[in-house]
């Protein structure tokens, strides 16, 4: 580039198209400069020229030098070159002809961590002299006030915040997964992996699996009536389930056929305020339970919508929409959208309700006012969850009634519950979860005569808590302060991607069960909420003092190293025999399901440390299974989960490297039906 007689200013960008955005906001008439495969726009503004150059995300990350995989503990850790280094010598090349660098990634944590190292690895140059340009819009005119207002960064609390997160994550992972690696295999190094927050989040499923398995259910049974008064049906149910069947048999042969009489009939009306707009973890719940959409989807879809300028940031805790964004010209913006135009009058100049969750970088989600185009159906099913949100919290309260009837029928008491809607307000724009109403065409007050017609009995059992599913694991992490806003659905993802988990009803994998149980014998704190919960506090304060980084970083040191010891210790002490049982199990490649001789144990690919020869053994070997089958010496062999119908073993796929089909075969050597093959060959050839 030609030099710009120092007027040329260096702005980073987090993705190509929040780059594409800032420079036509900067200057309509932008152009896009391509060269070794990358893309930057140049754009003059006020005689300044801004280059604008996007990272596409973290261009260093966090390394450790080489050594054996198999030693630990490891703290000689350093920032490396995560991505291609043609990135890094733009950055490196246009910064040479600058005089000012302006840092306009997200405003996060991360983001401020991806300008802080561009700045300080690929720059060179010193990052407290750098500016740093805050919005929570992609639109244009939020473009050009953050820049008309950009300041310098000084200390970078957030960048140093994030830097020791990804310090802290590193140093926790790399020492966890070679202590728990190790630990399953004794004498040789199989890799596994647990990082700082997929412990304590792992073992919530662990636990509520444990709590599941361990219930003991216990009937009970509920009495309902078909009932009728003035030809309306209604639906009575006794006050409370009974113990034994033969108790709820005696009061429904008592009171079918019979006339009740209302005894009691209660009648209250109560408001409902409009939720505020959405914060991440809302939209996260609540697109899960009225679209049915993964939080790790929402997120992605929501920062989508975020780059089309369509919505503000969704990385954020806040509930609060302040004064100082201009409602009313969104409210008018969205009324040319004609799904939303017939609510948007009544709402101009009305003050939105406000939640009480804040975050000091963004205001809650909000539509930007800009009209959609071409969004595919996932897209705008959450851009409309987002706007109809953010319309309601401007509405007034819904009003309704319930109604609470008892009636006696002899000593028996029956009830039934009523709830209309006396007054819509919000649930005119917003109103997923309304159920049907069932308010009686009568009048029922006290005195009157029901009739009992039919009565069943429904036998039911006991429940424990339900499984996890990705929202209710996402609340729980949220409520303990486990992980942060922007990571916790990357580490529900993580755990399905490591196959520790899986359904949308979690439950946890065999392989997940020996991570948790190694863990919980030798390397307690890996899975310790309070350890996580405390370390997160710490890593927050950051943002509020960066001068607690050495601190944190050097605390979390510490408490690595107590944690190592404490897994020496116990590894010592308890033996590796149970542990040794799991070695497989944490390999999912050498599992190939139940064992089909004792049905409790799981058979395994072993291979045998004096001969070097693989075979197949049971996990119960030491509580007696001899279960065993030779495995072929050579070839990659591959298990689909496909058993052999005649004797139930397990089918492999043995691949080679030039032969272009596997071979598929039993492992059983006692198949029946290769007993047949056999003395058909033999009976051939005699």
């Amino acid at each position: 580039m030609e030099d710009a007689g120092g007027n040329r200013i260096l702005v980073i960008a987090e993705k190509p198209d929040a780059a594409h955005h800032i420079a036509t906001a900067l200057d309509s008439r932008s152009k896009e400069i391509k060269t070794y495969s990358w893309r930057y726009w140049v754009a003059n503004r006020n005689g300044l020229e801004y280059v604008v150059c996007p990272a596409s995300g973290h261009l260093y990350d966090i390394g450790s030098r080489k050594g054996s995989s198999s030693i630990y503990p490891v703290f000689d850790v350093f920032w490396k070159e995560s991505k291609s280094k043609t990135q890094n010598r733009i950055f490196r090349s246009l910064s040479r002809s600058a005089n000012k660098l302006i840092v306009a990634c997200d405003y996060d944590i991360e983001g401020d961590t991806i300008g802080y190292n561009i700045i300080k690895y690929a720059c060179l140059a010193d990052p407290s002299a750098a500016f740093r340009a805050k919005f929570s819009t992609l639109t244009s005119d939020d473009i050009l006030s953050a820049f008309d207002s950009i300041d310098q960064t000084g200390s970078w609390p957030l960048a140093m915040a994030g830097r020791a997160r990804h310090l802290v994550d590193f140093i926790w992972g790399v020492n966890a997964s070679r202590a728990l690696s190790l630990s399953a295999s004794p004498g040789r190094y199989s890799k596994l992996s647990l990082g700082r927050v997929q412990g304590p989040t792992l073992n919530y499923i662990y636990e509520r699996n444990k709590e599941k398995n361990l219930h003991l259910p216990m009937p009970y049974w509920k009495i309902y009536s078909a009932a009728t008064v003035d030809d309306q049906h209604l639906q009575l149910e006794y006050e409370e389930a009974c113990k034994r069947k033969m108790e709820a048999e005696v009061i429904k042969n008592a009171v079918e056929d019979k006339n009740g009489i209302v005894d009691n009939v209660i009648k209250n009306r109560f408001v409902r305020l409009p939720a505020p707009a959405f914060n991440l973890s809302d939209l996260q719940n609540e697109a899960y339970e009225i679209l049915h959409m993964n939080p790790s989807t929402t997120l992605k879809i929501a920062e989508s919508l975020y780059l089309d300028a369509l919505i503000s940031y969704p990385r954020t805790n806040s509930q609060k929409l302040p004064a100082s964004i201009n409602l009313n010209r969104i409210l008018r913006g969205l009324s040319a959208n004609h799904n939303y135009e017939p609510y948007i009058q009544s709402l101009i100049d009305r003050k939105p309700v406000q939640g009480k969750r804040d975050d000091p970088a963004h205001p809650a989600i909000f539509p930007t006012g800009l009209q959609p185009v071409n969004l595919d159906r996932e897209r705008l099913r959450l851009y409309d969850l987002i706007v109809r949100r953010f319309l309601a919290s401007f509405s007034k309260p819904c009003i309704k009634e319930r109604m609470h009837i008892e009636v006696m029928n002899g000593p028996y008491r029956f009830f039934a519950d009523f709830e209309r809607v006396v007054y819509s307000g919000f649930l005119y724009i917003y109103n997923f979860r309304n159920a049907a109403e069932a308010w009686p065409k009568v009048e029922l007050k006290k005195g009157s005569t029901i009739k009992f017609d039919s009565v069943k009995i429904d036998e039911g059992y006991t429940q424990p808590p339900p499984f996890y599913n990705p929202a209710s694991l996402l609340s729980k992490m949220e409520k303990d302060e486990i992980g942060t806003k922007a990571t916790r659905s990357d580490i529900i993802d993580l755990l399905y991607k490591r196959r520790y988990i899986d359904g949308q009803t979690i439950h946890i994998t065999d392989l997940g069960m020996g991570i948790i149980e190694i863990a919980k014998q030798s390397y307690p704190k890996l899975i310790s909420i309070e350890t996580t919960r405390e370390l997160e506090r710490d890593l927050s304060e950051i943002e509020k003092d960066p001068k607690r980084y050495n601190d944190v970083v050097l605390q979390c040191a510490y408490n690595v190293l107590d944690a190592l010891e404490t897994f020496e210790m116990n590894k010592m002490s308890s033996g590796n025999i149970e542990l040794m049982q799991h070695t497989s199990l944490l390999t999912n490649k050498n599992l190939l399901g139940k064992c089909p001789v004792c049905g409790t144990g799981s058979l395994i690919i072993i291979k045998s440390r004096k001969s070097g020869k693989r075979f197949v053994g049971c996990t119960n070997y030491t509580k007696g299974c001899r279960a065993s089958a030779p495995l072929p010496q050579r070839g990659s062999i591959n298990y689909k989960g496909n058993t052999c119908k005649e004797c139930g073993w397990p089918i492999v796929l043995v691949f080679f490297p030039r032969r272009r089909y596997p071979w598929r075969i039993c492992i059983n050597m006692k198949c029946p039906r290769k007993l047949q093959k056999m003395r058909l060959e033999t009976k051939q050839k005699s």
